[in-house]
């Protein structure tokens, strides 16, 4: 996808064009297009794509119609600065960001200056890592967050923001919801356990995975509905997709940990996978899961 403009009703937005970082490429935009503009009032920065994806602040890569998995599977793309003018449009620039001393930040105070923003509010830019500046404002309104969504590839799956997690090994997995809550998934509601391989597939909880000769298959998929995300974790035994006692404990421990109850206890049933099998269930499901 080459660097261009992507213009809606609402917003001009600066697409990062490859995965190369482009010099003053933010600058240059905002001085091309701000007569397109009113006086910009407002400003939204993020170091992260995971804070701005948060906020609501994302477009997505263009993709082939007949490409059926680019369809279902879109690689969100989100600006590090946000500028709000009084009439409520938006430009949104991909190669702006805040939070560090770096170019990112720097083009990012050089916007803000020629933007009319005071030099108080300008110099905050390099020691948050996600800030509101409003010039009727003295002060930043700083959320102290640094990429607080926990590990993954962010896609959006069937139009929801998703976390693809690879935890290694399977057990390490329970500790992946530390970084998850509250921000990913503030209130999980729902969530899949998949027992069977091919069940998992037939449901559409797979995805190619980039140098693997198989796409990867996501056994536990948990969800909040009401913020709109989903986590899908690949939960594969070192040895092939099969239900073992570790690979037991580190699922139902992770549902534990997001507010699910297991079937059974795992500290009283002796067997815990003859128990987890006897099920003769494909999918077990939790809370209110609406997912397919």
């Amino acid at each position: 996808m080459s660097t261009e403009a992507s213009m809606t009703a609402r917003r001009l937005f600066d697409l990062r064009g490859g995965e190369y970082w482009s010099g003053l490429r933010g600058v240059q935009f905002f001085r091309e297009h701000r007569h397109e503009f009113g006086e910009f009032i407002e400003a939204h920065l993020f170091r992260h794509d995971d804070n701005a994806i948060l906020a609501g602040f994302f477009d997505l890569r263009d993709t082939r119609a007949a490409d059926v998995v680019a369809v279902r599977f879109r690689d969100p793309v989100a600006p590090g600065l946000v500028l709000r003018d009084e009439h409520g449009q938006e430009l949104w620039l991909a190669h702006c960001n805040c939070g560090y001393g770096g170019q990112g930040p720097g083009d990012s105070a050089t916007v803000l200056g020629e933007a009319g923003f005071a030099d108080e509010l300008v110099e905050a830019v390099f020691r948050h890592q996600v800030l509101t500046l409003r010039k009727n404002q003295p002060t930043p309104v700083v959320a102290h967050a640094s990429k607080p969504t926990g590990p993954g590839q962010i896609l959006i799956v069937d139009g929801r923001p998703t976390k693809l997690a690879h935890p290694r090994p399977v057990w390490e997995a329970p500790a992946l919801w530390a970084g998850y809550r509250p921000a990913w998934l503030p209130t999980p509601d729902g969530a899949l356990l998949f027992l069977d391989h091919d069940t998992a597939v037939e449901k559409g909880y797979s995805h190619p995975v980039q140098g693997w000769r198989h796409d990867a298959v996501y056994p536990l998929v948990v969800e909040d509905s009401t913020a709109g995300r989903v986590v899908w974790v690949l939960a594969r035994h070192p040895q092939g997709w099969r239900a073992t006692e570790r690979w037991t404990v580190a699922m139902f421990d992770s549902l534990q940990r997001v507010g699910f109850t297991p079937p059974f206890s795992l500290d009283t049933v002796p067997g815990r996978v003859r128990a987890l099998l006897a099920l003769q269930q494909p999918v077990l499901r939790f809370g209110n899961a609406v997912l397919p």
